[in-house]
């Protein structure tokens, strides 16, 4: 048995940490030519631990434009928002008597017609304001300007 010492020692920012082992007894087995176990025991010798103090800054912090705050104490945690959150609109499904007599009334005289203004202008749904166009277009009072797949562009029916 041999006894062998040795030191190692580790240096964090305002902390000195000293320790001294030493290794008691190593135990090699070997099992198979290729495979050994092997067991170290050591011992703790000494620790020293020493606190150092960070060395104080003499620098005057420069003068700032802002005014100074009126006593010192903890800032507030910044408080997260929801977001703005979108008003959920409540747009009919059916017509009830006033929004058709509007319908009847006011959408022929739009010189712009498409589902998404009806949707706005009357607050109904968009299947009932393209069942809305369909009516019109079969009472003559509007025209068909441009169709595409995904939009339907109208105007209001001339005599010329």
């Amino acid at each position: 048995m041999r006894i062998c010492k040795s030191q190692c020692e580790l240096r964090l920012s305002h902390c000195d940490l000293h320790i001294r082992i030493a290794i008691v007894q190593v135990r090699i087995a070997i099992v198979d030519y290729r495979i050994a176990i092997v067991q170290v025991r050591i011992a703790i010798v000494e620790v020293r631990v020493a606190i150092v103090q960070a060395p104080k800054k003499d620098k005057a912090p420069p003068p700032s434009s802002k005014p100074a705050k009126s006593g010192g104490g903890k800032q507030k945690k910044k408080k997260w928002s929801k977001g703005k959150q979108k008003e959920k609109v409540n747009n009919m499904v059916l017509f009830d008597q006033a929004t058709y007599d509007k319908l009847l009334a006011e959408a022929p005289k739009y010189k712009l017609i498409t589902p998404s203004i009806l949707f706005d202008r009357l607050r109904i749904n968009g299947s009932l304001a393209r069942k809305a166009i369909r009516e019109l277009m079969a009472r003559g009072s509007i025209r068909l300007v441009s169709a595409h797949s995904s939009q339907q562009i109208y105007t209001r029916a001339t005599n010329t």
